[in-house]
């Protein structure tokens, strides 16, 4: 019953992925050299963003919140639109260079996405779909499962929900790897560091 979660999560953390590595690559140098421009059209952009959904800005604990408060009913539109702005947000902001983190992005969209994914293929409701889809999130976006299902397991201490969370959290770094082979946190280091664009060192024969 999980594994539809883990596989939204890991088309969506592949996603996320992906347009964050493009956009660092494209706009970050210039975030460098023209950073009141770029910050005022970023500003721009989140600004828009907030308009639509206040919750885009802030702590993705609060969109977690929302689902628990609605005892885990979320409509699909409306979850459509906070996982494409939780997704959408965070790649402007890291992406122009600012520091910040994955995790808390990551664990925002996968927890809504499993809220809405999980009631349309099984019996159970939302929330237990937020709690696989926080794993399943974490899981697609850094690719690294055992870690995705503790830091969930840690958060919430949902021991009821260990299948569930082992089962998306693999799915969903099979999928996002799948589609994204580079992990998120070695692509960026490489940009960072100036190796992205640097052909891999061909192997030495053996003898």
């Amino acid at each position: 019953l999980a594994l539809p979660v883990g596989v939204a999560c890991g088309l969506i953390g592949a996603l996320f992925s992906y347009l964050l590595l493009t956009f660092t690559r494209k706009v970050a140098p210039l975030a460098v050299r023209y950073p009141l421009p770029m910050g005022l059209l970023l500003g721009v952009g989140m600004l828009l963003m907030a308009l639509g959904n206040p919750r885009v800005l802030g702590e993705g604990s609060a969109v977690l919140h929302d689902i628990i408060n609605n005892a885990g009913e979320v409509p699909l539109w409306s979850g459509l639109a906070v996982i494409a702005e939780r997704v959408l947000g965070p790649i402007l902001v890291l992406g122009s260079g600012i520091p910040g983190g994955l995790i808390d992005p990551a664990l925002a969209f996968g927890g809504v996405t499993g809220a809405v994914v999980m009631p349309w293929f099984s019996g159970h409701t939302g929330l237990i779909g937020m709690i696989c889809g926080m794993a399943g999130g974490l899981a697609g976006a850094t690719q690294l499962p055992i870690f995705a299902a503790l830091f969930t397991l840690k958060l919430t201490g949902a021991l009821d929900c260990v299948p569930g969370l082992l089962v998306t959290s693999a799915m969903a770094a099979y999928i996002s790897r799948w589609l994204q082979p580079k992990p998120i946190y070695h692509a960026l280091t490489e940009i960072f560091l100036g190796k992205d664009d640097l052909p891999e060192e061909p192997e030495l024969p053996k003898a």
